[in-house]
């Protein structure tokens, strides 16, 4: 591993929609899921949202992030944010909120796209802009062309 892998910035995702949850972190050019399941529980329970946190709390390091991004359905999100099942410590470190519509893989990476605003040091979300940048200009070009 690089020195400045080691010293990125790393942030956790939280992605909560009614089929189940994925705890993700992103760090330099490192996009990683830590733990996703489907929800036995329908998430607008009580249950199931107290099962996303403790899951939360016991198997994955959130002191270690530099951020928290909480990402999923408003309701869930605020359920979540505002009464009090997070821990003060990762309430501080919320930076953002992303509404996605998808689970799994899909709205994490919806979430990185939406919160890419709050995290702009991090080389993934820089490659994904050139990216979008290159292939928009390649578009634009091909498109003036007889």
């Amino acid at each position: 591993m690089s020195v400045s892998q080691q010293t990125a910035a790393k942030y956790g995702f939280i992605v909560m929609v009614e089929e189940g949850a994925l705890f993700g972190t992103l760090s330099g050019m490192t996009k990683e899921i830590l733990h996703e399941f489907s929800a036995e529980h329908p998430m607008k329970q009580l249950r199931g949202l107290r099962l996303v946190v403790d899951t939360a709390a016991a198997r994955l390091a959130w002191p270690n992030v530099s951020g928290l991004i909480p990402a999923g359905f408003e309701f869930l999100m605020e359920a979540v944010c505002q009464s009090g099942m997070l821990d003060p410590t990762l309430r501080d470190k919320v930076l953002c909120r992303a509404l996605v519509s998808c689970a799994g893989d899909s709205g994490f990476n919806e979430a990185i796209d939406l919160s890419s605003k709050f995290l702009a040091d991090v080389e993934f979300v820089q490659e994904k802009r050139l990216v979008r940048k290159f292939f928009a200009e390649a578009m634009a070009g091909k498109s003036g062309d007889p």
